[in-house]
């Protein structure tokens, strides 16, 4: 027995499915010193099995995260790790609306086609059996674009 899907849905891109909300995008370049007060800066360390740890959360100046304003987290967002580390993934907790995300971070908040569980999962998958298609020869990255 074969399955086929219904006709009425259509294979959309990840790219097309955050087009309505944000593209897909990195944060903070270089979040230079530590800045009591600050806005927290969700980094690799901050996914840790696949769930968001915020024991040790980065602080960052007010001006910076101005600069990266299109990476500010509203909660419920995506996150995947796109450089070192490929492929944790977590689903941003709505407490952390405001903070802002590192380079090493994509975010993707896709419309209500799909459910952010089941992108959730999936995007988790592909980390777990490495099926990204990461390249550098001294540090892993996956381009945004490849997402």
């Amino acid at each position: 027995m074969s399955y086929s899907a219904p006709e009425t849905w259509a294979k959309v891109s990840l790219g097309e499915l955050t087009s309505g909300t944000r593209p897909i995008c990195y944060g903070v370049l270089k979040p230079g010193e530590y800045t009591d007060g600050g806005v927290p800066l969700v980094r690799i360390t901050d996914i840790s099995g696949n769930y968001f740890d915020d024991s040790d959360l980065y602080l960052i100046s007010e001006d910076l995260d101005r600069e990266f304003s299109r990476s500010k987290l509203v909660g419920g967002e995506i996150l995947i790790s796109i450089q070192g580390t490929i492929g944790r993934v977590a689903i941003c907790p709505e407490k952390y609306k405001g903070a802002n995300v590192s380079r090493t971070i994509a975010i993707i908040e896709p419309d209500d086609r799909v459910c952010k569980k089941y992108l959730y999962w999936f995007l988790r998958y592909y980390g777990e059996r490495e099926l990204f298609d990461a390249f550098g020869a001294t540090r892993a990255s996956l381009n945004i674009g490849t997402l």
